[in-house]
């Protein structure tokens, strides 16, 4: 019965049922991220948008990458201690802010 279904899906339902997923999962993030700071969801979704033109592949991290840009640029802490270095994508992120 599944792969009825499956196999009558249009090119453009697919993509419109991936869209829904990421901005429920983005709204997830946004939500959660707000709270744990204590800041309205505006200034978290603002600090979202100023790195969404940057794009790093990096398998595994795609989606905590902007989580960490947004973390540390609400808290703006004074000084950033990074311990351990894999591939520098988390650097990276954390250069673009200073």
């Amino acid at each position: 019965m599944n792969k009825y279904y499956i196999r009558y899906l249009t090119p453009t339902y697919i993509y419109f049922l991936h869209n829904i997923k990421y901005y429920i999962y983005n709204h997830i993030k946004v939500n959660t991220i707000s709270k744990f700071l204590n800041m309205d969801e505006r200034v978290i979704k603002d600090y979202y948008n100023e790195i969404s033109h940057i794009k790093v592949n990096v398998p595994g991290m795609a989606g905590a990458l902007d989580s960490i840009y947004v973390i540390i640029r609400a808290l703006k802490p004074n000084i950033i201690v990074e311990t351990g270095v894999a591939n520098g994508a988390s650097s990276f992120y954390i250069y673009y802010l200073l």
